[in-house]
């Protein structure tokens, strides 16, 4: 006894994916890399510029604590400029009446010191303030 044979049913002509279904998928594909390499270099610039903030607040920082310590305490301005492109300017003078209360501009010897440092990113000039309030030393 032989066994009939058994035939298979023919292929649809729709089994895989056609070139234009490639192509889409492709398209989708290359869409979905440029926005996560968009999102990852625009993090990148982010943490550049955050660290670039963080040492010119460092930088201000220590300025505004030597005034009293490598400085005096006494009305004038100064400038410097670092290796790594940073430009300082520490302003000592009368405190500006619109940011002290009265009271506190009667006292003797309160001086505002002022310090900023700024620097060149790209092409933008960025900025970090500090200010306080000190006794100033005596004249």
């Amino acid at each position: 006894m032989t066994e009939p044979a058994v035939s298979r049913p023919p292929r649809p002509a729709e089994a895989g994916f056609t070139l234009l279904e490639v192509l889409v998928a492709l398209a989708i594909l290359a869409l979905s890399l440029a926005a996560v390499y968009e999102t990852l270099s625009g993090g990148l610039r982010n943490e550049a510029v955050s660290r670039r903030y963080l040492a010119a607040t460092i930088l201000a920082e220590g300025r505004l604590a030597g005034v009293g310590a490598e400085r005096p305490v006494q009305t004038g301005h100064w400038t410097g400029e670092t290796p790594d492109g940073f430009r300082w300017t520490i302003d000592i003078g009368p405190p500006s009446g619109s940011r002290a209360a009265p009271m506190i501009l009667q006292l003797p010897r309160l001086l505002e010191v002022e310090v900023r440092v700024q620097w060149d990113q790209g092409d933008r000039t960025r900025m970090v303030r500090l200010s306080s309030l000190r006794i100033g030393d005596p004249p």
